[in-house]
């Protein structure tokens, strides 16, 4: 995890280089390594407040998320979050295929990924899911496929 220091100097780096090429402003930081929705409210927003200190106009916050990591998170605390500007984030769910999520030890079931992705609706986050099409393995691609259709249909039925 990188100190709030070493994020400042990043983004200060940034701001010199827009700075030195007369460059245009920017609208949008997507926060690499990881999942860094993982990280507690609290040092979310310190980063989105040193983002927005050196880049103003930045609009919208991106990063990587697991299903985990927003469950963590109160539904006060999604609000703030996209207060902030995060926005955009790109939650790893890797299939919808129980089967497959139970064998690679993932922590959350088909269910659950409906379930915090209708929170993140509920606080105006926007969201993609990252699939991996091959991962139920060989012979298993059409159920893998099928499964993870059922339960995104389901999801926006229900939602």
């Amino acid at each position: 995890m990188s100190s709030l220091e070493d994020i400042e100097e990043d983004l200060l780096e940034v701001k010199a280089e827009l700075s030195r090429w007369n460059s245009q402003k920017v609208n949008r930081v997507y926060i690499a390594g990881a999942n860094p929705f993982v990280l507690k409210f609290q040092r979310l927003k310190e980063i989105a407040e040193l983002i927005h200190k050196y880049l103003p106009d930045c609009k919208t916050i991106g990063c990587f998320s697991r299903v985990t990591d927003i469950a963590l998170k109160t539904e006060e605390e999604l609000k703030a979050l996209r207060k902030l500007g995060y926005d955009g984030i790109t939650i790893g769910v890797e299939t919808w295929d129980q089967r497959i999520l139970e064998f690679m030890n993932k922590g959350y079931t088909p269910e659950e990924i409906i379930t915090q992705s209708h929170r993140l609706d509920a606080a105006n986050i926007k969201y993609n899911y990252f699939y991996l099409a091959g991962i139920s393995g060989s012979g298993r691609g059409q159920i893998g496929a099928l499964e993870t259709a059922k339960v995104i249909l389901s999801s926006y039925l229900v939602g």
